[in-house]
């Protein structure tokens, strides 16, 4: 049995404290050897009285589990969306590397 990943990342979401005015999906990513979502809240930030994300992913694979978060201003979106986007790409759990002399690996 998997662990049940997405209703812990809506139960994340859910509790949320920050003034949030959205919620998204969660989205999936497709990896061979891992569980990997994410999702973004939209909220009011309290001391600057601005509009920011919050985009938080968990992840599972091969044993290693990791939980990303990543908070910006609304009006920095359009230059920090396509970081997010890169790490979420990028991002590979329990990759075994047979050298690591060489640090070549399998893609996922």
């Amino acid at each position: 049995m998997q662990f049940p990943l997405q209703p812990l990342l809506e139960k994340i979401v859910e509790d949320d404290t920050r003034n949030v005015i959205s919620k998204s999906e969660v989205v999936r990513v497709n990896r061979q050897t891992a569980q990997i979502m994410w999702s973004e809240i939209k909220f009011i930030d309290a001391e600057e009285n601005r509009e920011a994300f919050s985009r938080i992913c968990i992840g599972l694979g091969s044993d290693v589990q990791c939980l990303i978060t990543f908070d910006f201003w609304a009006d920095e979106a359009e230059k920090l969306t396509p970081v997010w986007d890169v790490v979420m790409r990028s991002l590979t759990l329990g990759l075994y590397i047979s050298d690591p002399r060489t640090g070549l690996a399998l893609p996922d």
